[in-house]
């Protein structure tokens, strides 16, 4: 049993089986409560270009995505 599956892994079954991703990732609890927002297009933007960043962007990226978050939420 997969308890925490890999949102990268879940884009890449979902692109190879043509699934909607945003539909298997709120199946799975991968996205957070506000994944029905997001198009699935935007979805696999965000995803296909984290994937290209080296490990130091990701990091940046995810600093950057977190304060979004956080600002969203005052």
């Amino acid at each position: 049993m997969i308890r925490q599956p890999d949102p990268a892994l879940v884009w890449e079954l979902a692109q190879l089986y043509e699934l909607d991703f945003t539909l298997l990732a709120q199946w799975l609890g991968v996205g957070g409560e506000d994944l029905d927002d997001a198009t699935p297009d935007v979805t696999g933007r965000i995803i296909r270009l984290v994937l290209n960043l080296s490990a130091e962007q990701k990091l940046h990226a995810l600093g950057l995505l977190e304060q979004l978050n956080r600002e969203d939420r005052t």
